[in-house]
């Protein structure tokens, strides 16, 4: 299992196995971390790290993006089907 800490120093968030290192961004060793998230990909651990570490005026903004991506695959997928459907249609008639 992996964990996202905050830093309690410089407030940035990093990823970490299973011991507390050294702050990556401020080089602060303590221990007294604030746990963000738990994951149990390792591949999963930098998203969630890059979202963490999103000021909070930002965060919206990215949500907002992320929305729209979503919403492109979709319309993508959509218009795909259509044309495939269209291009059928031709071999049938």
């Amino acid at each position: 299992m992996w964990s996202v800490v905050r830093c309690p120093q410089c407030g940035m968030c990093r990823g970490i196995g299973k011991h507390v290192s050294t702050c990556t961004h401020c080089g602060y060793a303590g221990k007294d971390v604030e746990l963000v998230d738990t994951v149990h990909d390792p591949n999963d651990l930098q998203v969630l790290v890059s979202r963490a570490n999103i000021p909070d005026n930002l965060q919206a903004d990215q949500r907002l993006m992320e929305i729209r991506e979503v919403e492109k695959t979709i319309a993508n997928k959509y218009n795909a089907e259509i044309i495939e459907h269209k291009e059928m249609q031709k071999l049938v008639f």
